[in-house]
């Protein structure tokens, strides 16, 4: 990877919930998270960073923050692009629309919010400057970004368009539980297929941990619940799927080394 963010890949991944003070207490305790905040420059209003041993990560937010209408808590991530404006325009030429933006994100550049033609949330953000990359499989952090939605080829193939992202494997190729393994230069990011049911569709993602049993014990007893119908599945993985205890898809993976070779598949298997 680049030692800075390049176009297609992830950067800051930001929980949008309705209690920040359990949410803190609940990822600080699981992940090993604290949170940092701060008045940016121009705002009357703090700015809630995650932060772990390698530096800033992602955001917290409130849900009278989000500017949404209508939501319930969730994650949502930022992808960079190369061209703020190019990228819009091929998020609604392709069936998107926008939730806010494009605008200045502070001081360190532009962003727009949006949702796919399917509904799946996400950002794109253009920097003003060069910003230092974190490696997931090296830093930790959100390790895995996977998609469950009503048509993951056609999901893929949106997102091809809008990021160059590349298709690097194929589990269970025409079969039931199809999964496209994608990434960016090579690497992977993630996962899609097709969601079992409507409620199980969006993005969920995945939080590197060292201890997995422990932390998806520090999990249940701070209130978050284990999702019966995957953990079973997933379990020689190493992924265990939850919701936090403000009811929030998340997953916790066991933190693997850069070149395993089983890498994609174990890791694929969060859509399950």
């Amino acid at each position: 990877m680049e030692p800075t963010y390049q176009h297609g890949q992830f950067m800051w991944h930001e929980l949008v919930t309705s209690d920040t003070e359990a949410a803190a207490r609940f990822y600080e305790k699981v992940a090993g998270w604290k949170t940092h905040q701060y008045y940016p420059k121009g705002s009357n209003e703090p700015y809630t960073t995650w932060i772990d041993h390698f530096g800033p990560l992602g955001a917290l937010l409130s849900l009278e923050r989000a500017r949404e209408p209508g939501i319930t808590p969730h994650w949502f991530a930022n992808v960079v692009v190369r061209d703020l404006e190019v990228a819009v325009d091929r998020i609604l030429e392709a069936g998107g629309r926008l939730v806010l933006g494009p605008e200045a994100m502070g001081t360190v550049g532009r962003w727009a919010v949006f949702r796919d033609f399917q509904g799946a949330k996400l950002a794109v953000f253009t920097p003003k400057d060069p910003l230092e990359a974190r490696h997931p499989w090296r830093h930790g952090g959100i390790v895995w970004n996977a998609l469950a939605c009503a048509d993951h080829r056609a999901s893929f193939a949106f997102y091809q368009n809008l990021f160059d992202w590349q298709r690097l494997d194929t589990l269970d190729p025409d079969g039931p539980n199809e999964q496209i393994i994608y990434g960016a230069y090579g690497k992977p990011l993630g996962s899609m297929s097709t969601a079992t049911s409507p409620e199980h569709q969006g993005w969920t993602f995945a939080i590197g941990v060292a201890d997995h049993e422990a932390a998806v014990a520090r999990a249940v007893e701070l209130g978050g619940s284990v999702l019966p119908a995957a953990s079973e599945t997933l379990a020689a993985a190493g992924v265990t799927r939850m919701l936090d205890p403000q009811g929030v898809s998340i997953a916790l993976k066991t933190q693997m080394p850069e070149n395993t070779p089983s890498l994609e598949k174990e890791a694929g298997s969060l859509n399950r």
